[in-house]
């Protein structure tokens, strides 16, 4: 009895502490569900910022394309304008290096955009860095005077990149202004060759009244003199005053623009004219002779003879400028309508590879009198150039050095002209 007792005891001693692990087991299964639930809540809460941020990163990616979109539009938008400029500009960054160029400025330096991106200005064009090396006032455009690139004479402009008060960069702007400044130079030709007409009209009119005179009485008295020797003398004497009086009537030719006898002419036909007539010439010396025409019918309104005229000069120039051979070729071709040029234009060039005319009288071999031949009078090719200026055209000396000089005569065409071949650019 004492042990089933004792055992009793034991039991019921034991039933509380089963009970406390129970409600202890009990509560930590309900903090943990509890703990379960704040956890879940949490999760999604968190999915909810998660999802939130989500499409916020997914919008901000959207808006970020479209502005690479966009930028990318712009660059190509702002490449097509540069692209399209015929004024050449080059972007260079604080160590005077091309970043960006268009295809103008390439043209003008004679290379492509490819080869002028990342090079020193200095590589590419000196006479352009020189301008570089200029002051640099930032913020401030500076216009350099005309440079030569080539047979070109540039403006150039030189403004410089700022950032955050510090030069990152200058922008470099080339100006083609070489139809400009042959404008200018025909412009001043005409009123030089205007003023010294009239003074060389006044001249040549107290010169003729009393050359006439002389003529007149030197004939009489040679009709009255015996001696033989002494007509002889006489003879000269007038031969010499009727070739003065030449002279003086090639000068009046000059200073008096008459009207030509206007009518329809196919150039090509007035050049094979005085062709025929150069290759006379030309029989017995080494000339090679090149004739290209351009397809097509150049029909222009002019007198034919003083058309002639101006050929012949050129091709006679030509020949004397190569006593000991060489080549000379004549070449035709239309250049159709541009900016500045209100009508197409037939072009003839002469080119031959003779002497050459010195630099320091290029300048001066439309003016009368000025001659780089002992037995020249220096009025050919200024009767020449009033001849084509009377007929609308131009007359230029396109270049002249040894072994290529090149005349150039334009024309202007008429509307009804047929003319296929177009031709641009140096021979």
């Amino acid at each position: 009895m004492l042990t089933e007792n004792a055992a009793g005891d034991s039991k019921s001693k034991n039933l509380p502490e089963k009970r406390d692990d129970i409600s202890t087991l009990r509560l930590s299964f309900e903090d943990f569900t509890r703990a379960s639930q704040r956890i879940r809540r949490a999760y999604q809460r968190l999915g909810k910022k998660f999802e939130k941020l989500n499409a916020e990163l997914e919008r901000k990616n959207i808006e970020l394309e479209r502005a690479v979109l966009d930028r990318q539009r712009l660059a190509n938008y702002l490449r097509s304008i540069l692209e399209s400029l015929t004024t050449g500009v080059i972007v260079t960054d604080g160590e005077d290096r091309a970043t960006i160029a268009n295809g103008a400025a390439a043209s003008l330096l004679d290379c492509s955009v490819e080869e002028i991106a990342g090079k020193p200005l200095g590589a590419l064009c000196p006479a352009l860095m020189e301008r570089l090396r200029s002051p640099k006032i930032p913020g401030e455009g500076t216009t350099a005077k005309k440079i030569l690139l080539g047979r070109r004479f540039v403006d150039v402009t030189i403004n410089s990149l700022t950032e955050e008060g510090n030069e990152a960069g200058r922008i470099v702007v080339l100006r083609d202004v070489t139809d400009i400044e042959k404008m200018e130079e025909r412009a001043k030709r005409s009123e030089t060759l205007a003023a010294m007409g009239q003074l060389a009209a006044g001249i040549a009119h107290e010169l003729r009244n009393p050359l006439g005179s002389l003529d007149l009485f030197a004939s009489l008295v040679r009709k009255d003199v015996p001696d033989e020797k002494n007509r002889e003398r006489l003879s000269r004497m007038i031969d010499t005053i009727q070739e003065i009086d030449r002279k003086i009537s090639n000068l009046l030719r000059f200073t008096r623009k008459q009207p030509p006898v206007m009518r329809t002419l196919n150039l090509h036909e007035v050049l094979e004219e005085a062709l025929s007539f150069s290759r006379r010439i030309m029989t017995g010396r080494r000339i090679d002779f090149s004739v290209r025409f351009g397809e097509g019918l150049p029909l222009v309104e002019g007198d034919e003879e003083l058309l002639k005229q101006v050929f012949l000069n050129l091709l006679l120039n030509a020949l004397q400028a190569m006593p000991e051979g060489g080549s000379l070729s004549v070449k035709t071709a239309v250049t159709r309508k541009t900016q500045g040029r209100s009508d197409d234009s037939v072009v003839v060039r002469l080119t031959d590879t003779g002497e050459g005319i010195p630099e320091d009288c290029c300048k001066k071999i439309f003016t009368p009198f000025f001659t780089t031949r002992e037995q020249g009078a220096g009025l050919g090719l200024t009767i020449a150039h009033n001849i084509v200026e009377i007929h609308g055209g131009t007359l230029d000396l396109e270049r002249s050095e040894p072994g290529a000089t090149i005349f150039s005569v334009t024309l202007p065409l008429l509307p009804e002209t047929r003319c296929e071949a177009s031709w641009h650019g140096p021979l």
